[in-house]
């Protein structure tokens, strides 16, 4: 008897988190992305320099990821409505979404980390690879790439005795070694070293005199590059579990613990997509004239 309370206040937990966490992150991530955007797409200024035009890129993915993916996960986990295995194109859409939005807002975070270091560096020689231009050739170039990298899943997922699945053996190994490494190896890699020498540039206040570079955008850069790896360090403990644990049996207790554990990572994943940078001193000012700009 008291195994199953244990076991039925473990998933109460989970469910509980889900619905509470997730309307938080859903309704934070909307609102702050929405300010993001508006004002990224307002000032023109903001429009010329590749850091801001990686955010907006950025900004405007997580929108879209929280709405299509957050918000089946609410309803799945916290109330039981799982669309997934109601609607076949349901779960091949939302599984290929999953992945392809998460790599392009990543693609995003490092890219500007990397932007941040390109326009803080001592030499000119690096600092002219910040550019718009460029910025704009990259993502037209990432955005088809990540599609085309996560395409199978639009094809090989499928309802199977009542849960959405992975049908093809090859393409869950590839999912896993995939999403390891672009998903979690590479971006943690990517923003903590351009993070740590963007970081390491700003202290160098010449430079940053010379260039007047906006310090506020770097310290911006530098909370998301925190954020970010803290967020997704969970998830990729979860699949290098996933990867050790293959073909090990497991008792219910053991199951429910995963299960609350997988709960809680998957939703913490969740925030880089909902963290808003909108509140930060660098962009009150912004806000304020948006507010004044749409009373006019």
């Amino acid at each position: 008897m008291r195994v199953a309370i244990i076991r039925m206040s473990l998933a109460n937990i989970a469910q509980q988190l889900t619905i509470y966490g997730g309307f938080f992150l859903l309704i934070g991530g909307v609102i702050g992305n929405g300010f993001n955007i508006f004002i990224f797409l307002v000032e023109k200024n903001y429009r010329q320099t590749p850091s801001i035009f990686f955010f907006l890129i950025g900004s405007i993915v997580s929108t879209m990821h929280l709405v299509c993916n957050l918000t089946v996960r609410i309803l799945s986990v916290g109330y039981g409505i799982d669309l997934t295995i109601k609607y076949i194109f349901v779960c091949r859409i939302r599984n290929g979404l999953l992945a392809f939005f998460g790599l392009i807002v990543f693609t995003c975070s490092c890219l500007t980390s990397i932007d941040q270091y390109v326009t803080t560096s001592r030499q000119q020689s690096i600092r002219k690879y910040s550019d718009i231009k460029l910025a704009h050739r990259i993502m037209l170039i990432m955005i088809p790439f990540w599609f085309a990298y996560c395409s199978p899943n639009w094809m090989f997922y499928d309802i199977v005795n009542g849960f959405c699945i992975n049908t093809s053996p090859t393409l869950i190994a590839y999912n896993i070694y995939g999403y390891f490494i672009f998903l979690f190896g590479l971006p943690i890699l990517l923003l903590t070293i351009f993070g740590y020498l963007a970081y390491r540039n700003t202290h160098q206040i010449q430079v940053l005199v010379n260039q007047q570079a906006d310090r506020q955008i770097t310290r911006i850069t530098l909370m998301q590059t925190i954020i970010v790896c803290l967020s997704i360090f969970p998830y990729g403990i979860l699949n290098i579990y996933g990867l050790s644990a293959t073909g090990i049996s497991k008792n219910l207790d053991q199951q429910m613990a995963e299960y609350l554990f997988a709960s809680v990572a998957s939703l913490v994943s969740y925030a880089p997509f909902s963290v808003s940078f909108s509140l930060s001193n660098y962009l009150k000012t912004e806000i304020n004239w948006a507010f004044s700009f749409v009373l006019e």
